[in-house]
């Protein structure tokens, strides 16, 4: 595919996520729509997000293909042939005549009449394909933040976002200090669990700071997650990398 459309209803959907997510779901649009290449690493609401632009990705594509290959097919030839064939030389003289006799004032105007009528249908039904389009990935974008999710499930997100065991099992403790102080402090829909898991890898830079922060809330049974090691107030190099496992 050389080119695609970026709508802008892909912006407001990504702009959404946490700023450090952005760019993973921007990089997978357009490999996918370039190369064809399916993302594998996106996980939870940036999947979600590309699962549903990817349709219109598709759709793009096939109009493309449709029109490197010249468009729908013509009628039947013959039958065409015959059909002039069938009209009397009067007959064509006369249509012939009539082409003649329109002035070329009017036959500029008929076209730009008939351009400026097509270019307008056409802005109407992208706008409107536009505001649906933006409509439909906003329902679904706020349909599962709001999804509320099983003890199950909850882990099994858990241990997708963490790879390293004792913090995956720290993080997993902490979730269930929070179910037992109640059913408002328990962490529930996945906007919640990404807010604690961004907090945690925006203040933790190394493992033990990871684990040190979950121990402390868990010990006072707090339900945020702080910043014990200052780096939320300190001024942290561009290239630095997060804790991210």
């Amino acid at each position: 595919m050389r080119n695609f459309i970026f709508f802008a209803s892909y912006y407001e959907a990504i702009k959404e996520l946490p700023t450090d997510q952005q760019g993973q779901v921007y990089k997978a649009i357009v490999d996918y729509a370039m190369e064809g290449a399916e993302p594998t690493h996106l996980k939870g609401i940036q999947k979600s997000v590309f699962i549903l632009i990817k349709p219109y990705i598709d759709s793009s594509k096939k109009k493309q293909e449709y029109g490197s290959m010249g468009g729908a097919p013509m009628g039947n030839t013959n039958a065409k042939k015959q059909a002039e064939n069938n009209l009397s030389l009067k007959e064509k003289t006369s249509q012939k005549q009539a082409e003649n006799n329109l002035s070329l004032k009017e036959k500029t105007s008929q076209k730009q009449a008939k351009n400026n009528l097509s270019l307008k249908n056409k802005t109407s039904n992208q706008i409107i394909e536009y505001e649906e389009e933006k409509e439909y990935i906003k329902k679904e974008i706020n349909k599962e933040k709001s999804t509320i999710l099983t003890d199950s499930e909850l882990y099994s997100l858990i241990e997708e976002e963490f790879k390293d065991s004792d913090v995956c099992q720290k993080f997993k403790d902490y979730a269930d200090m929070r179910k037992a102080m109640g059913k408002n402090k328990a962490i529930r829909t996945l906007s919640t669990l990404n807010s604690c898991i961004n907090k945690l890898r925006k203040y933790a830079k190394t493992k033990q700071e990871a684990i040190e922060i979950l121990d402390y809330s868990i010990a006072n049974c707090y339900q945020g997650l702080f910043d014990k090691f200052g780096h939320d107030r300190k001024e942290v190099a561009k290239e630095a990398i997060p804790y991210a496992n």
